[in-house]
């Protein structure tokens, strides 16, 4: 993460690590549904809170949805615990 600072119009450039026990992730369940017997969930992991188009997005994205145009198939979009994303299959 990068924090700048702006002097006489000059630009100094911090950058700082961030403490990974500190920082929450925020884990979601976006399932698509083709029917009552086909569907599946993928398990979205993010660094911070998304609403429903932003998780659907973020999975279309990073290649986490099996065929294209399963965006258009979602029927919900439910945050979950990291217990369940892992158990979706979830790293």
């Amino acid at each position: 993460m990068l924090k700048c600072l702006v002097i006489s119009y000059k630009v100094i450039i911090f950058t700082y690590k961030l403490n990974h026990k500190t920082m929450k992730n925020f884990y979601y369940d976006v399932h698509v549904f083709y029917s009552r017997q086909d569907g599946y969930s993928v398990p979205v992991k993010s660094e911070w809170p998304l609403d429903e188009d932003e998780a659907i997005d973020f999975a279309r994205d990073n290649d986490l949805l099996t065929e294209d145009g399963d965006c258009n198939h979602v029927d919900y979009v439910e945050e979950i615990d990291e217990e369940t994303y892992k158990a979706l299959g979830g790293k």
